[in-house]
């Protein structure tokens, strides 16, 4: 199970377990990333008297948006009346996937 919590896996239940003879039970794992992952494969062990097995392999990634600007403030500084300054900055999407930006039109 630690190796699965690197991967913001959990696996319920979290406890060992003995299974009967024809029982059932339900295993969860839930996937709940809060970063961006990169792709990943990780066997799931078991062991059954006392030999260890893979019992399955989990897979996933997380892909994220991240947009930023090359500055945290816009000045303008004084400007003479009648004149016009103007003022560029970058914007960047270092995410994994793509992103369709819309102005608030009304802010402006």
């Amino acid at each position: 199970e630690e190796s699965l919590k690197r991967f913001a896996i959990l696996l319920n239940p979290k406890s060992d377990m003995d299974l009967k003879w024809k029982e059932q039970r339900t295993l969860e794992f839930v996937f709940a990333p809060k970063q961006r992952l990169r792709p990943f494969q990780e066997d799931v062990m078991i062991s059954v008297a006392g030999v260890k097995r893979t019992l399955l392999t989990v897979s996933g990634a997380c892909q994220g948006v991240e947009v930023h600007l090359d500055a945290k403030q816009l000045a303008f500084g004084p400007v003479v009346a009648g004149t016009t300054v103007s003022k560029r900055l970058q914007i960047t999407n270092s995410g994994d996937v793509g992103v369709k930006l819309h102005w608030d039109a009304k802010a402006f």
